[in-house]
């Protein structure tokens, strides 16, 4: 069996590996969301891409960037202050003085 890709996704990334120069990657606003701090980009603007009603915004990847973990891409999102939770606050901060006490089960 042979199987091909096709659709509006593959299009797209045809379409920007053509307009890509040599030796660089381009990518779509929406690649750039789910790769967000891994890469360092510059922004190109709008761009045209054939068989398409509307301009893509492109970003050329330039190197890459600080983040390595999924957690460190939400830190740089900014996370969620962790209030409203002082009993499973107390729970942790428990369980890890027992930790460190050697006992590893829950009193």
């Amino acid at each position: 069996m042979d199987y091909t890709a096709v659709g509006q996704t593959t299009h797209l990334a045809a379409r920007m590996e053509q307009a890509a120069m040599p030796g660089s990657i381009l990518m779509t606003a929406e690649i750039l969301r789910l790769a967000e701090g891994y890469l360092q980009v510059r922004p190109l603007g709008p761009v045209h891409v054939k068989g398409l009603g509307e301009p893509v915004e492109a970003y050329e990847v330039n190197g890459a960037g600080p983040v390595r973990t999924r957690l460190q891409a939400s830190a740089a999102r900014g996370l969620t202050r962790f209030v409203g939770h002082a009993s499973e606050l107390q729970h942790l901060a428990q369980a890890l003085e027992r930790a460190a006490a050697g006992h590893w089960l829950p009193a």
